[in-house]
Order: C-alpha cells, then structure tokens, then sequence
C-alpha cells in the first residue's frame, strides 16, 4: 500500500493530524502533506499528533510540500 497526495493537478492540502497505519511509501505530486497536531482548546494539553510510519519512502515532486512546522 502506499499514499499519493495531488493526483491530477490537485493542488490543495492534505493533513495527518492522527498515527496513520498504512505502510508502503508515500508520495506528493501536488500541493501539501500536512503533519498537525490536535491540542485540547481549553488546556493545550497535546491530545495526538499526526505522523508518518518509517517503513517506506517519501517522495516529493517540484513544486510540491512535506509541511511540519505545525508539529514539536
């Protein structure tokens, strides 16, 4: 199995804001990969953070992003 952000020109965002399951590689054709975290609105408090398992390869074409300002 694998992961491919931006089939078809799609230009916009994708965000993992979750651990996700699927293993195999992941590419982004076009537009964003997002990593986000959900935090609780009345503490702060880090209630889960997305992220990508390190079994298979990340590709990132031109012109395309891998955005992980949005994770500690």
């Amino acid at each position: 199995g694998s992961l491919t952000v931006g089939a078809s020109g799609f230009a916009g965002v994708l965000s993992l804001a979750n651990a996700n399951t699927y293993v195999g590689g992941t590419t982004v054709s076009f537009g964003t990969l997002a990593l986000r975290e959900i935090r609780n609105p009345s503490t702060n408090a880090l209630i889960t953070s997305g992220s990508l398992a390190s079994t298979g390869a990340l590709a990132i074409a031109a012109g395309a992003a891998f955005d992980i300002s949005q994770v500690a």
